[in-house]
């Protein structure tokens, strides 16, 4: 979500086919917009949201090579967004011990607008993305992807937050949000809060 809030925008491109013709059809009108599609027809077309997006990045169980894949992203304007966290990017993998193995292959923890092909690539790690992958390459991985999409700038790290409450009638601010980090206690203002 953060990559999308930042501007990353993804489009439909190469030569998958969806299995249901009512899905081809929207995934057609809507190649270079999918954002755009009302989810409800993708429902109506027999196909959960997840899984239309899903089939793009992994149409198989197999990770493809960078040269097949059907899911592209563009970078346009980003809406005016921050993340505050106690973490920085890997989350709840920065305290995981450092050889710990994921429940399933690496590239299922990729993030599509960086491929875990290209960053195995970029920091020269000789891994097969379709096994499972330690710790130790999976934090490296979301922090290369916090700098490659911008998101480093957004991210504001040793953030606890401390209350999400109504602005009371400031004018266009929907919530105050609150919270304490390394530099003290801070208020924030906020349209729209996401957990």
């Amino acid at each position: 979500m953060a990559a999308v809030l930042n501007g990353w925008h993804p489009r439909l491109t190469g030569e998958f086919q969806f299995p249901l013709p009512e899905a081809q059809a929207l995934a057609d009108r809507y190649r270079d917009r999918p954002l755009e599609l009302d989810q409800q027809k993708v429902l109506e077309a027999g196909l959960r949201p997840i899984e239309f997006f899903r089939m793009r990045h992994h149409p198989t169980q197999e990770a493809q090579p960078l040269a097949r894949w059907t899911l592209a992203f563009e970078k346009q304007e980003p809406v005016d967004w921050l993340m505050l966290t106690l973490d920085g990017p890997g989350g709840l993998w920065n305290g995981v011990p450092r050889e710990q193995l994921t429940l399933g292959p690496g590239h299922w923890l990729e993030l599509a607008p960086y491929p875990m092909l290209q960053f195995f690539a970029d920091s020269g790690r000789d891994l097969d993305v379709n096994a499972l992958i330690h710790r130790k390459d999976l934090v490296p991985y979301y922090r290369a992807f916090a700098e490659k999409t911008g998101l480093s700038e957004r991210i504001q790290t040793g953030t606890r937050v401390t209350a999400v409450r109504p602005s009371s009638g400031i004018a266009g601010v929907r919530f105050i949000v609150e919270a304490i980090g390394d530099s003290g206690p801070q208020t924030y203002t906020a349209n729209y809060v996401v957990f």
